[in-house]
């Protein structure tokens, strides 16, 4: 243990948190495919007499499923009235499009297909739920005209990029790349 007062709200253990909360998230995707995931942090941190800590655990899904199981029938809590405010039953739809990283999580899969205690829809698993909100939003941009938007005739072989956006941060001019 590094001492007594290792807690997240001590700024003097604000590098071995990060590096619990990045393993921990490492570790729970992990046992969306496996049924357990080792964590292990060769140097957490010091400890008070200058040691260095090692932390090393074994982490369930079992152990995921039960943390996790409030915010999963809160979800399916959601989508029941979602469906119940347009009128519609279980019946009436189709199939249930899957988006996010943690709806790869198998529990969370088979309480959303459960007939008594989820939602009974089948649900969709043809397309990356780890993309298709972007992917969405590309189709999207695709079908929307720029008004305004003229230029001058280009050269062969130039491009011509004007960006008009209104900045989501502190950052008032992007950085842009090119690979």
């Amino acid at each position: 243990m590094p001492s007594s007062d290792f807690r997240q709200a001590n700024p003097k253990w604000i590098a071995a948190f990060a590096k619990l909360k990045l393993e921990a998230e490492k570790a729970k995707i992990a046992v969306s495919c496996d049924e357990t995931a080792e964590v292990i942090i060769d140097f957490l941190c010091n400890d008070d007499r200058g040691q260095p800590v090692r932390f090393e655990f074994e982490l369930k899904r079992t152990d995921v499923e039960r943390i996790a199981e409030s915010f999963v029938l809160r979800s399916i809590n959601i989508c029941k009235k979602a469906v119940g405010e347009k009128r519609l039953e279980t019946g009436n739809v189709q199939k249930v499009l899957l988006v996010g990283g943690p709806t790869l999580m198998p529990y969370l899969r088979d309480r959303l297909a459960d007939k008594k205690s989820g939602l009974g829809i089948p649900l969709e698993f043809s397309i990356d739920p780890l993309t298709v909100v972007a992917r969405g939003a590309a189709i999207f941009a695709g079908t929307r005209r720029l008004e305004g938007v003229a230029s001058a005739p280009l050269a062969q072989g130039q491009l011509a990029v004007h960006l008009d956006y209104e900045p989501m941060g502190p950052e008032t001019e992007p950085l842009l790349g090119q690979d």
